[in-house]
């Protein structure tokens, strides 16, 4: 395909989740300091240990 005026590349639907899936799977799901702050707090009450 070829991309649209202005684009450098096109894509086909569900490329871009794809692409993510490969890369989190190298380094892992990125997770944000609020839901980390959320996971602790569950973890701590229901006693399991984070990988993080």
């Amino acid at each position: 395909m070829q991309p649209a005026p202005g684009y450098d590349r096109s894509d086909l639907p569900g490329g871009l989740e794809w692409e993510r899936e490969q890369e989190w799977a190298e380094i892992g799901i990125p997770i944000g300091e609020g839901h980390q702050a959320q996971l602790k707090a569950v973890a701590e009450r229901v006693g399991i240990p984070l990988p993080f």
